[in-house]
């Protein structure tokens, strides 16, 4: 099944290409316009770069929806299409183009500030980015606006003075994040802080540096400054996307769509979408059956040691175990899943519900159709006693009673009613145990403590029976349960294990009726499809218990039912 989307995703999707369509067609009429006024070729440069931009953008922003960095580099295109109108020469549009000619300097700023989702995460970053808009946009009206006769060359200064103090707290916060990152994410971070630096820096001073410190004339200066602009959405684009926060930010992303209140998308496909793994699964424990599910209630196998191709990290809420997730190491990094183990903690644990729910229901209906096919086998047993055995018994007690009624000696008359007396009673004997399978009678008459008691008598090896804490109320379906559990245990001491002793406690537990049967046998027990064990576990989960086995080979078996007593 795909990951479904939240709706906001979607509608943000369907702007974005709007968007993208809006921002190429301002591209497009900007480089008609130049052309029509006859502008230099270089002018053409700026809607190019800005197409670049708005590409950029779109990408970042379609791929990282919860990340605010496509917002803003799409911004920086937009403030070069505003640029770019100085050169058009009409009058009032080129006016505004000049009075915007700073304003990808605040863009970019804030972009070194927001990385790696956009957003400013200290008072110090928003107050350097509000410094960075106000030098840019506020202060660039009276440079522009003020001749300077009436102080044009005074605002000048005070916005270059702005424009340092601008540099300046932007270099202490870049140096301080990069003290504070990780060796992984610092290779990520020079160089795109370095480089963006270097774009702030040279934008607004090229003039000083290059032009009177090298020599260079005004076109190989523009040039320079343009290459630099067209540089900063790329590099940001491949940091944000290749870079060592690419996982960062999805796991941001993938925490956004799971706070979504309508279509919340599959936690498993999200995570295979955040992580970057097609192969992640989704494993959720379940305690009740000491294992883990998959959505759908499957048992589901967990690489407990982590190898070349799988390893797993578990998924806990406040030190309880609800999942894991199980993942290819060499497509996400252990740290990068951790992250994302921690962001869908909460979502798994409800997920959980679900998928107890579902394993609950399957392991239901599995027991059931066995049960019925063990209640059919049985049924089907006891007719062929009742067919071969004791039916074939009574026809030829029959016989053996017509021909009594032809005897006239009185030696062979009492012969003959001794055998028949014997033979009646082998039948009843028959009859008993036909009937035992189907009810035991000392259960249905005295209950469970005395009908164990007589069972654990006739056992052929010692036998010990602790019947102190043996409730008198317990429901029918459970007394036999617990009878049933007893009486197969100690079958598979006799005849299988070799046992030479067994024990058998049973008690109550926080509600519970709890039966433990142990042996010194050879142990190996296992609960196999079409196994008695098999059906004693599904006859003890039908009344809401458990069943563990416990049977190492050579040391012997232990069988522990847990069984709800109802009172």
């Amino acid at each position: 099944m795909a990951a479904s989307r939240p709706q906001v995703v979607d509608s943000l999707r369907a702007a974005l290409v709007a968007g993208l369509v809006g921002g190429l067609g301002a591209v497009a009429l900007e480089i008609i316009l130049l052309y029509a006024v006859g502008a230099h070729p270089l002018a053409v440069t700026f809607p190019l770069i800005a197409a670049v931009y708005f590409m950029a953008g779109a990408t970042a922003w379609w791929l990282r929806p919860a990340s605010m960095m496509g917002a803003l580099i799409s911004l920086g295109g937009a403030c070069l299409v505003v640029e770019g109108l100085a050169n058009t020469e009409v009058p009032g549009v080129a006016v505004v183009g000049l009075l915007s000619a700073t304003w990808i300097l605040a863009v970019i700023v804030h972009l070194l500030l927001g990385f790696p989702n956009g957003r400013l995460r200290s008072p110090s970053s928003i107050v350097i980015a509000a410094l960075a808009y106000f030098t840019s946009v506020v202060l660039q009206i009276p440079v522009n606006l003020v001749p300077d006769e009436a102080g044009g060359a005074v605002w000048n200064w005070v916005q270059s003075a702005f424009g340092v103090l601008t540099m300046l707290g932007l270099a202490w916060v870049l140096l301080g994040r990069l003290r504070r990152a990780t060796p992984a994410r610092r290779r990520t971070l020079i160089p795109l802080y370095g480089y963006g630096m270097a774009v702030a820096v040279l934008i607004p001073g090229a003039s000083i540096i290059l032009k009177r410190g090298l020599g260079m004339d005004a076109l190989t200066v523009a040039g320079i400054q343009l290459g630099l602009i067209l540089g900063v959405p790329i590099a940001f684009l491949a940091a944000t996307m290749l870079g060592s926060f690419a996982r960062t930010a999805e796991a941001e992303a993938l925490a956004a769509w799971l706070s979504a209140d309508t279509d919340r998308p599959a936690v498993e496909d999200a995570l295979k979408r955040a992580l970057g793994d097609p192969t992640v699964q989704l494993a959720y424990w379940v305690p009740t059956r000491d294992e883990f599910v998959d959505g759908a209630g499957t048992g589901l196998s967990v690489p407990e040691q982590p190898t070349a191709e799988r390893a797993m990290e578990p998924v806990e809420v406040s030190g309880e175990l609800v999942g894991a997730i199980v993942f290819d190491p060499r497509l996400a990094t252990p740290r990068t899943v951790r992250e994302a183990a921690a962001t869908v903690a909460l979502a798994v644990q409800g997920e959980r519900l679900t998928a107890d729910l579902r394993a609950s229901q399957a392991a239901l209906q599995r027991s059931r159709a066995r049960l019925v096919q063990a209640g059919d086998a049985v049924r089907a047993a006891i007719a062929r006693d009742l067919h071969d055995g004791l039916q074939v018994r009574l026809v030829l007690l029959g016989v053996q009673a017509q021909r009594m009624t032809a005897q006239t000696d009185i030696d062979e008359l009492h012969a003959s009613a001794t055998s028949l007396r014997h033979n009646i009673d082998e039948a009843a004997s028959e009859l008993r145990r036909v009937a035992q399978q189907i009810m035991p009678s000392a259960l249905e008459q005295r209950g469970l403590a005395s009908a164990l008691e007589d069972l654990t008598d006739r056992m052929p090896i010692t036998t010990n029976y602790d019947m102190a804490g043996v409730p008198t109320d317990l429901p029918p379906a459970v007394e036999l349960t617990a009878y049933f559990v007893v009486a197969e245990a100690l079958t598979n001491a006799t005849r299988h294990s070799g046992a030479t002793r067994a024990d058998v406690v049973v008690g109550q537990d926080d509600g519970s009726l709890v039966v433990e049967v142990s042996d010194d046998g050879t142990g190996g027990a296992q609960p196999r499809p079409g196994s008695g064990l098999a059906g004693l576990r599904d006859r003890v989960e039908a009344v809401g218990g458990k069943l563990d086995v416990i049977s190492p080979v050579g040391v012997g078996t232990r069988m522990k039912a847990v069984l709800p007593c109802g009172s």
